[in-house]
C-alpha cells in the first residue's frame, strides 16, 4: 500500500495531498474526540509534500460526499 511504503499515516497522506492546492484557505474537520483533534492538528503542523500523485475512481461511493 502507497501510504505503509512511504511511512505514511492515512491522515498525513489526506491532508499533504489537500495543502497542496494553494487555492484551498480553509479546511473544515469533522471530530469526535479532543483527541482526534489534537491528531489533526499536529499532523497539519508536520505535513510533507509527500502525497499519490495518480488519485483516481469513479466509484461514486467514494468521490461523492452525500454517499459518505
Amino acid at each position: 500500500m502507497w501510504i505503509e511504503k512511504n511511512k505514511l499515516s492515512k491522515l498525513q497522506a489526506c491532508l499533504n495531498f489537500i495543502l497542496r492546492f494553494k487555492q484551498i484557505d480553509v479546511i473544515i474537520f469533522g471530530a469526535s474526540s479532543k483527541i482526534q483533534i489534537k491528531q489533526i492538528i499536529s499532523t497539519v503542523n508536520k505535513s510533507t509534500k509527500l502525497y499519490p500523485k495518480n488519485i483516481f475512481s469513479n466509484n461514486l461511493r467514494l468521490i461523492d460526499p452525500r454517499q459518505w
